[in-house]
């Protein structure tokens, strides 16, 4: 049936004020002071600290269950008037994580690499059969001292090709 139970949601979210302007210049923005808030623990980090965050215990455990970090805003109406800009919008900007289910799809019912390649088996080493016939003999120095010397004056080794 259906599993009514959610995962918690491990984000790390900050509000943006708005400017007052318009686009082309930002309309909204941050300071590099202000906070960006854990959702899941309640922990306040710095936007230098986002490093620490990504090590941190459960959302490194988020990372090894396959999930990715996606990056998302949403305009949000708030109960108060911002005096500089005239305006009750805010901006969220969040950091989140999705299930990645890009490695488990398949393109075309094609399995995956991993499943259609064979896989390397190890084998136990076996000795190792003698490939020379039982009467052979080393070659010596002595013996390639009585070879004959091919040189130019003795019988060519090609063939002549004739045209």
């Amino acid at each position: 049936m259906y599993n009514k139970q959610r995962e918690p949601f491990v984000a790390l979210e900050v509000y943006l004020k708005p400017t007052g302007k318009v686009s082309p210049k930002f309309e909204y923005q941050a300071s590099s002071k202000t906070m960006l808030k854990d959702t899941s623990t309640g922990k306040k980090y710095t936007t230098f600290q986002f490093a620490n965050w990504l090590n941190e215990k459960h959302v490194v455990e988020k990372i090894r269950q396959g999930y990715v970090l996606k990056l998302g805003s949403v305009d949000l109406e708030s109960d108060r008037m911002d005096k500089y800009a005239h305006s009750n919008i805010q901006r969220k900007f969040c950091w989140y994580f999705v299930k990645d289910n890009y490695k488990t799809k398949s393109i075309d019912g094609m399995k995956p690499i991993a499943q259609a390649m064979p896989q390397y088996a190890a084998v136990a080493m076996t000795q190792a059969q003698p490939s020379a016939p039982d009467n052979a003999v080393p070659v010596t120095m002595q013996d390639h001292k009585k070879m004959p010397v091919v040189n130019e004056d003795s019988e060519p080794l090609d063939d002549e090709i004739p045209f």
